[in-house]
C-alpha cells in the first residue's frame, strides 16, 4: 500500500511539474489562427444540446477504451458561449460510462459545486477539430475552467479521449 501511495504522490508531482513548466515557458494566450472555415464551425452549432448530449453519451459508453479514462471522475458540465449559451452536465461513473442527469443515475452535487468547462463555440470547435490538446486548452484560457484543481491535473490528459468522440457525433448531426 506504501509503494501505491509514493507511486501516485510521484505521478501527481510530475503531472504538476509538467503542468506549471508549460504554462511558464511559453504558452501564453495566442491570438485566433485557428484557421477553421465558418462550415466547420457551424457544424457545432448543436453542441451540448440534448440531442448532442444523448448521442454523444451513447457512443462513449460504446467504446471501453475511452470510456475507463474517466472512471470515477462525477459530474462535470460543458458550456459552449455563443449567440445562444448552450451547457450539459455529464457524470462519468466508477467505470467511466458517462450518463445524464435525469436519464436514471441518481445526481446528488448542486450546480455551483460541478467542475465546469467554458467556452467560446469557436474554441470547442478547435478543440474537437484536435487544434489544440484539453490541457492546453486550459493553460491558454481558451476553455476556462472552473473547479478542483486537483480534478484537472487527475483528469487532463484523459480528456483528449472525449474531441474524438464529441467530433463524430456533430458531424453525424450537422449530416442530417
Amino acid at each position: 500500500m506504501k509503494l501505491w501511495t509514493h507511486k501516485k504522490l510521484r505521478t501527481n508531482i510530475i503531472a504538476l511539474f509538467f503542468l506549471i513548466s508549460t504554462f511558464a515557458f511559453g504558452q501564453s494566450p495566442a491570438p485566433d489562427t485557428s484557421g477553421l472555415r465558418p462550415h466547420t464551425i457551424a457544424m457545432y452549432n448543436g453542441l451540448f444540446e440534448k440531442e448532442w448530449s444523448r448521442k454523444f453519451v451513447d457512443e462513449w459508453n460504446a467504446i471501453p477504451d475511452s470510456a475507463r479514462v474517466l472512471k470515477g471522475m462525477g459530474a462535470v458540465r460543458f458550456v459552449s458561449v455563443g449567440a445562444e449559451s448552450v451547457s450539459t452536465i455529464m457524470s462519468f461513473d466508477s467505470t467511466g460510462k458517462a450518463w445524464l442527469p435525469g436519464s436514471g443515475g441518481v445526481f446528488l452535487m448542486t450546480a455551483d459545486s460541478i467542475p465546469t468547462f467554458t467556452a467560446k463555440l469557436e474554441k470547442w470547435a478547435e478543440f474537437m477539430e484536435g487544434k489544440f490538446n484539453a490541457v492546453a486548452g486550459v493553460l491558454t484560457k481558451k476553455i476556462s475552467y472552473k473547479g478542483p484543481f486537483t480534478l484537472a491535473i487527475k483528469y487532463g490528459f484523459q480528456f483528449n479521449k472525449v474531441a474524438p468522440v464529441g467530433k463524430r457525433i456533430a458531424e453525424a448531426l450537422h449530416k442530417k
